[in-house]
């Protein structure tokens, strides 16, 4: 498929693209961003019909009859609307609780428009270093010449050292200056709230998995067989494509006690380190990410597995008890 028949399908299909061109979008997008974006990540069912009957109510959006009832009965029918156009996802917790999310769809889209604000200035320096820091990485980490990497060792290695003479002769400690510390700051921060939408997007591909498996098993002619077959494969595809093998290798780093304190204690080093130079660090995404988004939004993606793994169990006792 080319460039352009890739946009075209884009333009035609994806759920980003109909939640910018939604009828709505200007109650629909500001409201998703109050309540996911500025508050909780996972809001429950309850919560969210009550946040935007609300928000109706304050828009006044109600066509003639402006009665609480009505402001609730249309809060109800657009998070139905949402829902099947795949701008939210519920989700039910193991106690049977229903509660929504944003979608991987709408949280890229909202993480996109938000990267549309213009800023104070660009930081075309943090950004050239950064993509020529890749490009050395690349370089590095996919030659397997072993003299090549070697040589490259010992060109860091003479870097290194003769950055620690100059120190210990009394050079000047080389430090960012302000204007390479705020491009970097939120470029960092920006990374990493894209995380959260990776691990929705695994979360989904699990729980698309679960659809078909519940069809084919609801599929009275279909084969026990064949279910576990087709589920097996669809799992060992899924955790052997790139998007599985990232997710599963950064779910072992996130539950990694002694990574988790580092990244605590250098979290803790920077914002007081914005603090001392006054710059501004009312953004606290690093802060809370590893406890208030990642760790849930992790779970959920193995919680998804786990209902596909409950329903797996219960084919197999009912094709051993047929037996």
């Amino acid at each position: 498929m080319t460039e352009s028949e890739k946009i075209a399908d884009i333009l035609k299909n994806s759920p980003s693209v109909a939640l910018l061109k939604a009828k709505n979008r200007d109650l629909l997008i500001p409201f998703l961003v109050k309540v996911f974006t500025e508050g909780e990540n996972l809001v429950s069912l309850e919560s969210i019909h009550s946040q935007l009957a609300d928000y109706l109510a304050f828009l006044n959006l109600a066509e003639q009859d402006t009665s609480i009832d009505t402001y609730h009965a249309k809060a109800r029918d657009y998070i139905r609307e949402w829902a099947k156009e795949g701008f939210i996802s519920n989700y039910e917790n193991k106690n049977g609780e229903i509660s929504y999310e944003l979608s991987f769809h709408s949280s890229k889209t909202i993480d996109w428009l938000l990267s549309l604000q213009k800023q104070d200035f660009v930081g075309a320096e943090s950004k050239f270093k950064a993509i020529f820091q890749n490009l050395k990485d690349l370089v590095e980490f996919t030659n397997e010449d072993v003299e090549k990497r070697i040589e490259l060792l010992e060109d860091k290695k003479l870097k290194i050292e003769h950055e620690i003479a100059e120190l210990t002769i009394g050079e000047k400690v080389k430090i960012y200056e302000d204007y390479e510390i705020i491009p970097r700051f939120r470029q960092l921060s920006q990374s990493a709230k894209e995380l959260i939408s990776d691990f929705k997007e695994v979360e989904e591909n699990f729980k698309k998995i679960t659809k078909r498996i519940y069809q084919k098993h609801a599929n009275t002619q279909a084969n026990k067989s064949d279910i576990l077959i087709f589920t097996f494969n669809a799992l060992d595809e899924l955790k052997e494509s790139h998007q599985g093998k990232s997710f599963y290798a950064f779910w072992r780093f996130l539950i990694n006690q002694n990574l988790q304190e580092k990244w605590a204690e250098l979290v803790h080093e920077l914002y007081a380190t914005l603090a001392k130079k006054n710059i501004d660090n009312s953004d606290i995404f690093l802060k809370v990410m590893n406890r208030q988004y990642l760790y849930p939004a992790g779970a959920k993606v193995y919680d998804a597995n786990r209902k596909m793994t409950d329903k797996l169990s219960q084919i197999i006792q009912e094709k051993q008890q047929a037996n």
